[in-house]
């Protein structure tokens, strides 16, 4: 259960997130992995499950638009952005939410 294919940061030498990996064992398993790291669902999913509240009672607070909030909006629960982190007021400004 490999958190992302690729990683959040720019690839550098040394560090090609965990993509290589899970091709390597998708490969020679013929078994496609669960991705859970965010804006996949899997882990948003246990987490409301484990909190016991729904979509719309749950606020995702996050750093960084194309994960947190991505994971947020694509579970249908609000979202707030913070921007002491990753994303700045002028990216949360031309953000376009993907659609159901």
């Amino acid at each position: 259960m490999p958190p992302t294919l690729t990683g959040p940061f720019p690839p550098r030498e040394g560090n090609t997130g965990s993509g290589g990996v899970d091709l390597v064992i998708t490969s020679a398993t013929g078994i496609d992995p669960i991705i859970a790291g965010k804006p996949f669902p899997y882990l948003m999913e246990i987490s409301l499950e484990r909190l016991g509240t729904s979509k719309q009672d749950t606020l995702v607070v996050g750093d960084r638009l194309e994960t947190d909030i991505a994971a947020g909006q694509a579970m249908g629960c609000p979202t707030a952005l913070v921007l002491s982190g990753v994303s700045t007021r002028e990216q949360a400004n031309d953000w376009k939410p993907s659609r159901k």
